[in-house]
């Protein structure tokens, strides 16, 4: 239990960290460095621009405006992105929020804070164009699927394209993790551990079949 006038930062943002995310949430590895990355990028932008020892830093430092001029400070003279923005910011929103249900004093400057809107994109934001097919067939064709690592990388791309994963959720599959038979599929393990079952075209299957016969020809899947 937090002692009166003591700075309870540090322990929120380590129990938060350590605790909350990993252990009581699930959250991924790669959320909780996300988060904890916008965490640190505050507290430097605090010290630097505040002049206020890290060790120093408490919950009155950080307040609606201070952490709107942040975002100001990462978008103008950091050049971030605004979607890199908004999630420094969401992470932060999420972080005081649970500060907030550990310090009744918190809620006041957390109400104004969920008032500081999410930056909208640009305007002048150029739209993504999409590839031809006779291009993403160049890619996919580089490699030489004669030799056995050409094989394999052209199936992985097959994969990513046909599927839509995420390269951590191609590396997360398991063999248990695909079937075959009249409606092949994939069961794709994502970001929060959340999973998603993706059918799978009858071209991918068949290239499927010779990755696993070359590199798995022990295993048999129905």
């Amino acid at each position: 239990m937090m002692k009166p006038g003591e700075n309870t930062l540090f322990p929120l943002i380590h129990d938060y960290l350590k605790t909350y995310l990993p252990k009581q949430r699930n959250v991924s590895h790669n959320t909780i460095r996300s988060y904890r990355k916008a965490l640190e990028e505050l507290l430097d932008y605090t010290k630097e621009h505040e002049q206020i020892p890290l060790g120093q830093i408490a919950f009155e430092h950080l307040t609606a405006d201070a952490i709107f001029f942040f975002l100001e400070y990462l978008q103008t003279e950091k050049g971030c992105s605004t979607s890199t923005c908004n999630a420094r910011f969401a992470a932060i929103r999420a972080f005081m929020d649970y500060a907030a249900d550990h310090d009744v004093t918190l809620v006041a400057e957390l109400n104004k804070l969920k008032k500081v809107p999410f930056r909208k994109p640009d305007d002048t934001t150029a739209t993504v164009e999409y590839m031809s097919m006779a291009a993403i067939t160049a890619i996919i064709e580089q490699p030489d699927a004669t030799t056995s690592k050409g094989l394999r990388d052209r199936f992985f791309m097959i994969l990513l394209y046909d599927t839509g994963a995420r390269v951590q959720e191609m590396l997360n599959i398991r063999l248990s993790d695909i079937q075959l038979g009249p409606l092949p599929k994939v069961t794709l393990f994502g970001k929060g551990r959340k999973t998603r079952v993706v059918p799978l075209m009858e071209k991918t299957a068949q290239h499927l079949k010779k990755y696993l016969l070359k590199f798995h020809a022990d295993t048999a899947l129905e």
